[in-house]
């Protein structure tokens, strides 16, 4: 009864989306099971007659009437369902289809940051995403056979009540074997692709290093093609060692209801036969009952079919209600906000004792960490990797919102800010900064072209050092990145992606700028020299640079030291020179490089 429930309730949950995307989709549904289901009538009763009439009197004008109204009935019914079903019916279901992805990737895009760091929430997002593989329409054409096969049931029970009633008896035994297997077969499949999610997972990342070009360097230089291909092949052994055991049960569960089938059919066709003999049936009766006892079979054994797809992909569903159900820890409207301090004025960010772990993990990623950020200053935060720099930044912007201790702006706890007006004060550029395949000016201005400032679009692209490859490009900055969808898209190299990524930085309007190591792919004096010059640019506005190299040190106002998840030094570069700690250590190391 519990399962039943939730049938209902993910039925109603699709016929609620159909009805708010497509508001004619349901109606003309009905419309098009009705024909269905009445179709079946004429082709059952009116064969009677013209057999009779062949094996009778044999009146000519007679049997052309019968055969024009049986070629009527079907030429009106089967065209109109036709242009229904293919004009509107195959279009609503594509769009219905591609609209409940969208929403799944509207919920991938709005989520918490930090469940797309949790491998439960990938599998989670894998399991969802099979909704993509029709299950609408799957789920739709179950519903629409229902409703038509009953139609069809109802007139066909009228049609055999002459009939023996353990014939119906006997179909409905055959069904409920059909059905009973149907069952089987489909939890068989859905254990299976349940258990091949991560394995699947593994070979998509395969596949899609395999395909991508910016793989294919590697992929020669260091003669990877056979590794991948073993790989590959690991994976697959392990889907076949997964699958054959559960398709052998697969099979021997259908061959079941195949021979029950069969059985079935047999009798029906030796009842009917010795009716003609000892009853003297007619043949038009004969082929009446006989297509009469195929069409309730087959309606049966579709609704049952039907019913087993329902609950197949009613799992489906499920798994995707559940993934739209996640609920964010971090609330963007809440209504007990409290107004964000205007930042033209000085204001001071302030961690205070915070500690962090990610969620799964034993150990602190931050531990006690206290540090003050003042408005306008330039900031380097320095450390080896794996010290707690990237973190940091993390909490600053939000991607997480639950730790020890609190980050406060002005002396209020930032998550008692609105997380879009918060949000909008930051511009971050991180290591693994991503380049869409869109025009190179979309990729600065990260909007649509036509809402692009070009003004500050071609200071930013100055500011950056970007200019001579902008100049050097036939169509400038409407340039496509990527040859993906333009043959003669533009591919960048490391330092000029690196300076499309400070671009991005300057063009957009925001009070605190954070790079989080983005010019790793620069040599130090190139990277040294590009940070000096953004320095100037950004004069005023409140800069974080965050590295495991010094080349912003000797120009930032301050420098915070980050070791094990803590601050373990702070103050100038002169002064933490003469303390002779950590960071003196870090500089001398590079120091060839600054000097």
């Amino acid at each position: 009864m519990r399962q039943l429930k939730e049938i209902f309730s993910n039925i109603k949950y699709i016929a609620l989306i159909a009805s708010k995307y497509e508001r004619l989709y349901l109606p003309l549904l009905i419309a098009v099971s009705l024909i269905q289901g009445t179709l079946p009538f004429a082709n059952i009763i009116i064969p009677k007659y013209i057999i009779n009439e062949l094996t009778g009197s044999k009146r000519v004008d007679h049997l052309l009437l019968l055969v024009l109204i049986l070629v009527g009935i079907n030429l009106i019914l089967r065209i109109t369902n036709e242009y229904i079903s293919t004009i509107y019916i195959q279009v609503a279901d594509d769009h219905l289809q591609n609209r409940v992805g969208m929403l799944m990737g509207y919920k991938i895009m709005d989520i918490d940051y930090n469940y797309l760091e949790n491998p439960e929430i990938y599998d989670m997002k894998e399991k969802a995403n099979r909704i993509n593989n029709g299950v609408i329409k799957d789920i739709v054409a179950a519903a629409s056979s229902i409703l038509s096969n009953v139609i069809t049931l109802v007139g066909i029970i009228y049609i055999m009540a002459k009939l023996n009633p353990l014939i119906m008896l006997l179909i409905l035994g055959t069904v409920t074997i059909s059905a009973r297997s149907n069952m089987k077969t489909q939890k068989l499949f859905y254990t299976i692709q349940n258990l091949l999610i991560p394995i699947n997972r593994r070979l998509s990342y395969l596949f899609r290093m395999i395909n991508d070009f910016t793989y294919g360097k590697d992929i020669r230089l260091f003669n990877l093609a056979g590794w991948l291909t073993k790989k590959c092949e690991y994976y697959w052994h392990k889907t076949v060692l997964e699958m054959k055991p559960r398709m052998v049960k697969v099979a021997h569960t259908n061959s079941i209801a195949i021979i029950v089938r069969f059985i079935q059919e047999g009798i029906v066709y030796i009842y009917l036969g010795l009716r003609v003999i000892w009853a003297n049936m007619t043949l038009g009766d004969f082929v009446m009952y006989q297509n009469a006892v195929r069409s309730f079979t087959d309606s049966l054994s579709a609704i049952a079919s039907a019913f087993v797809a329902i609950y197949q992909n009613n799992m489906y569903v499920r798994d995707y209600r559940n993934f739209m159900a996640l609920e964010n820890r971090i609330n963007v409207d809440r209504d007990d906000t409290v107004p964000l301090p205007d930042l033209s004025k000085p204001y001071e960010i302030e961690f205070k004792d915070v500690s962090f772990k990610y969620p799964g993990q034993n150990s602190y990623a931050l531990k006690n960490l206290s540090l003050t950020i003042k408005s306008g200053q330039k900031l380097s935060i320095v450390g080896l990797n794996g010290a707690g720099k990237t973190t940091l930044v993390k909490l600053l912007i939000r991607l997480y919102d639950q730790c020890e201790g609190v980050v406060l702006l002005n002396g209020t706890d930032i998550r008692k800010f609105n997380y879009n007006d918060y949000l909008s004060q930051f511009t971050v550029v991180f290591q693994d900064f991503n380049i869409f395949a869109f025009s190179l000016k979309e990729n600065i201005a990260l909007t649509e072209s036509e809402k692009c400032d070009d003004e500050r679009l071609i200071s930013a692209i100055e500011k950056s050092g970007l200019d001579e490859k902008v100049r050097s490009l036939e169509k400038g900055m409407d340039s496509q990145i990527y040859k993906i969808f333009d043959e003669h898209g533009i591919e960048l190299s490391g330092g000029e992606k690196q300076k499309l990524a400070l671009a991005r930085a300057l063009y957009r309007k925001s009070s605190i700028v954070v790079l989080d190591e983005p010019t790793s792919a620069l040599d130090p004096l190139a990277e040294y020299d590009l940070y000096k010059r953004f320095a100037d640019l950004t004069e005023g506005r409140t800069t974080l640079y965050i590295s495991h190299r010094m080349s912003s040190s000797k120009f930032s106002d301050a420098v915070a030291v980050i070791k094990n998840g803590t601050m373990v030094e702070y103050g100038t570069h002169e002064e933490l020179m003469r303390r002779n700690g950590d960071y003196t250590t870090m500089f001398e190391a590079q120091a060839q490089y600054y000097i």
